[in-house]
């Protein structure tokens, strides 16, 4: 279900939740937009968004197994002209721009979990900290989780607060050394993403953003470790690369996937007049991509 925002109600502009909605108990998936006010400094004090609101409704959504979560600033947004309407909810406002879980809390055992980015690419507004690694992971059943988006959310805390958590664990999507997280280093990024790839089985999608190849070196042995499962790999890099022996990903690495065949073409080679054996090579399902100017399929 994706729900809507921003409806005229009575000539007035309505951007309270569709708790109707919301509050189904047959809810199984959900795409939602969380509303945030902008975050400037204000002598009133902090401001409240829908995250604790949102976070008390789910909880009591049983069938929950689907969860896409947004979230954007919007100045229009002031959390006090809905309160009333959420106060059943027990919810303030305040609190982490996060699902707001706490000690003894219980979420749903979510099977896909996305952290979903803005269109622009500006930076995430999801507050992923240790301390709500370490909610998650008290709250919900993390052994249940097979698809997970980290969208552009500080990943390596992830990485490294939940390692060995997620063992059934089947996509995973992540941003490597996001620009706009702070206080990154560079080599622990690099070896708590590593060990948290390392402890994945069973992984067939894969998908890596990054700023820079500088990285892949280091994760490159342990993606080919997953050669065997792996159906679908992604590698998002910069059209501009100057890093000097950096080694690029590329057949002659060392990585197959299962069915991939011997020849690889590049993105902008000639397409050549199909023979029999392309047609063989064309009816796998499977490609792996990267725009670093080269694409090769199978």
């Amino acid at each position: 279900m994706n729900t809507s925002r921003g409806r005229e109600t009575n000539g007035l502009y309505d951007m309270s939740m569709d708790l109707a909605l919301l509050t189904s108990p047959r809810l199984y998936s959900l795409k939602y937009t969380v509303l945030c006010p902008v975050r400037l400094f204000s002598p009133l004090g902090a401001e409240r968004s829908e995250f604790p609101v949102i976070t008390r409704i789910l909880q009591r959504s049983k069938n929950l197994r689907v969860l896409r979560l947004g979230a954007v600033e919007d100045s229009r947004f002031k959390f006090g002209d809905y309160q009333q309407k959420y106060a059943r909810f027990g919810a303030d406002g305040s609190g982490a721009f996060n699902l707001c879980l706490q000690r003894g809390d219980v979420f749903p055992p979510l099977e896909e979990l996305a952290f979903s980015s803005t269109p622009n690419g500006s930076p995430s507004l999801y507050s992923l900290t240790p301390d709500h690694c370490s909610a998650l992971k008290g709250s919900m059943d993390l052994t249940a989780l097979k698809v997970l988006d980290l969208g552009r959310t500080a990943s390596h805390i992830f990485f490294g607060d939940l390692n060995g958590c997620v063992p059934n664990l089947k996509s995973l999507s992540f941003t490597m050394l996001n620009p706009y997280q702070h206080h990154q280093s560079p080599v622990y990024v690099e070896s708590v993403t590593a060990d948290f790839l390392g402890s994945l089985s069973g992984l067939e999608e894969l998908h890596i953003n990054n700023d820079s190849m500088e990285h892949y070196p280091k994760l490159w042995p342990i993606v080919k470790r997953h050669a065997s499962t792996l159906q679908k790999l992604s590698m998002d890099e910069p059209d501009d690369q100057t890093e000097d022996g950096v080694e690029v990903p590329t057949p002659s690495s060392g990585f197959k996937l299962p069915g991939l065949p011997s020849s690889w073409k590049r993105k902008d080679e000639v397409v050549k007049e199909k023979t029999p054996q392309d047609e063989i090579i064309h009816d796998h399902n499977v490609q792996v991509s990267t725009n670093l100017k080269v694409l090769f399929t199978a």
